[in-house]
């Protein structure tokens, strides 16, 4: 599960910038929260956060640089020697940052309930600096240390082959992917949980989540995923009986990789006047954007959250009512539905859902950029809390500018601008 995550020089993001997933002693909402850990109880971590901001304000930025670590951490091993590396998005508006390493940190706790802190930082040509500590007795002990133009310090308590795997090492590789990708048992398993632990769903792939959605029910015979699905479109109150998949078999339509394309029907019943004479299908395509988005989206999220994920997501509001958005969010804090706290990190514009009954301060978060056009990323929970009270209207108070991260809206201007133009 996600501690926090920290990034800098990436895209509008220059200073470090920082995501806590780690709840504050606020004693709201108590079931927004769990313990992960049972070895450090004093450690509570946040089910879900949320990320407001103006548009370009860099909300969908953190989600990028999570999905770019993501991304670079699984596909840096093969990166042939001399290759430039394709995740280097340096902060551009301020020419001295235009060749300065990009940075990623992520702290979090693995499948074993260990707490780890992984971390790098690269430039278009290499790896500067590379790290993995993890917290045994909860003490911070050192796994590796890689600088630049030195020999990797490795620590005690990692076992297995190092050296030799060192010796593989290109300067535009990162230790802990080629150490996994060459069967090395402890940092495999770590890699492997960023891999697998973290789920990334950005704005332009959405759109495949509904094929993704549609194989898991086909040929992993998830009939537990399929009945939540259907369950989830009845109390949406759409309309719609069931989902059928059905694989196509017209290899003309299949995706160029070989994996399967499918059609999704939608079940309706068929009536003459009031009587009903049973049902009819509709292609998903027929149904409106939300239908369609709540099928692929509100099943990822129901499949993920079974196998115990960190999701993360962009425009989660887009397509959907926010009674919708609201009854998503609040399978996370259900207990029974969500019995391994899988956690649920998006980004909104929706400020119907920003309230006290959903939220804890320390699971709101905004963004907002400064006159030089950089990113800050800030908690509700940095606000004083005798003036910022738990049970503040959320939303008016965010919509009023007391949190600031809104867009300065100029109309006054525009509207001037316009009369101008007619000569007024």
């Amino acid at each position: 599960m996600l501690i926090d995550f920290t990034v800098s020089n990436f895209r509008s993001i220059k200073e470090p910038q920082t995501l806590s997933m780690l709840a504050t002693s606020a004693k709201e909402n108590p079931e927004n929260i769990f313990t992960p850990n049972e070895k450090e109880p004093e450690i509570k971590l946040l089910k879900t956060a949320a990320i407001y901001g103006a548009n370009a304000s860099g909300k969908s930025n953190i989600i990028k640089a999570l999905d770019t670590m993501w991304y670079f951490v699984r596909n840096s091993t093969n990166f042939k020697r001399g290759e430039k590396i394709d995740y280097y998005y340096p902060f551009k508006l301020d020419v001295s940052y235009t060749t300065k390493p990009t940075s990623f940190e992520m702290e979090f706790v693995g499948a074993d309930e260990v707490r780890y802190r992984y971390g790098f930082s690269y430039n278009r040509e290499e790896i500067l600096k590379e790290f993995l500590f993890f917290y045994p007795k909860k003490q911070e002990a050192k796994l590796f240390i890689r600088e630049k133009g030195k020999a990797i310090e490795f620590g005690e308590s990692l076992k297995g082959a190092k050296k030799s795997i060192e010796s593989l090492l290109l300067p535009n590789n990162l230790f802990l992917s080629k150490a996994a990708n060459n069967n090395h048992q402890q940092l495999g398993e770590i890699y492997e949980y960023i891999i697998y632990g973290f789920y990334i769903i950005g704005s332009s792939y959405s759109y495949k989540l509904n094929n993704i959605v549609s194989k898991m029910l086909d040929e992993y015979k998830n009939d537990n995923l399929k009945e939540n699905i259907n369950k989830l479109i009845g109390v949406a109150d759409i309309g719609i009986e069931e989902i059928i998949t059905k694989e196509k078999k017209d290899d003309n339509e299949n995706i160029n990789d070989g994996n399967k394309v499918y059609d999704i029907q939608s079940v309706h019943r068929l009536f003459d006047d009031k009587n009903e004479l049973g049902t009819i299908e509709f292609n998903i395509e027929e149904e409106s954007e939300g239908t369609q988005r709540l099928y692929g989206l509100g099943g990822a999220i129901l499949d993920l959250m079974s196998l115990t994920r960190t999701i993360i997501i962009d425009e989660f509001n887009n397509s959907f009512h926010p009674l919708m958005s609201e009854f998503l969010i609040k399978l996370f804090y259900n207990q029974e539905i969500n019995p391994d706290n899988s956690q649920l990190i998006f980004a909104t514009h929706d400020t119907s859902i920003l309230k006290p009954e959903l939220f804890r301060r320390d699971q709101i978060w905004f963004t907002e950029k400064d006159k030089y056009g950089a990113t800050s990323l800030y908690s509700l929970s940095e606000f004083d809390y005798d003036k910022v009270r738990a049970t503040i209207p959320f939303d008016k108070w965010y919509l009023s500018g007391r949190f600031g991260a809104l867009p300065l809206i100029k109309e006054f201007q525009f509207t001037e601008d316009a009369k101008a133009e007619k000569g007024e």
